[in-house]
């Protein structure tokens, strides 16, 4: 994403089913932010709950 963009929420979203989707903390967890050198950074976020069914990810992308 860009660098110190405070107009838009990247939120990740979680789900079992496709119908039904969890966002946010505690779904998920960042761990981690990194400057990319060019205008950009790179988020790193993990799920906080096991791998022991199948799950479905996606970004809901929101301005402020």
């Amino acid at each position: 994403r860009r660098a110190g963009a405070d107009d838009i929420l990247v939120i990740p979203q979680i789900s079992l089913d496709l119908s039904t989707w969890t966002e946010g903390e505690p779904a998920t967890v960042t761990v981690s932010r990194r400057l990319n050198g060019d205008g950009t950074e790179t988020v790193v976020v993990r799920e906080t709950q096991p791998l022991t069914t199948r799950r479905y990810v996606r970004l809901s992308v929101r301005t402020l």
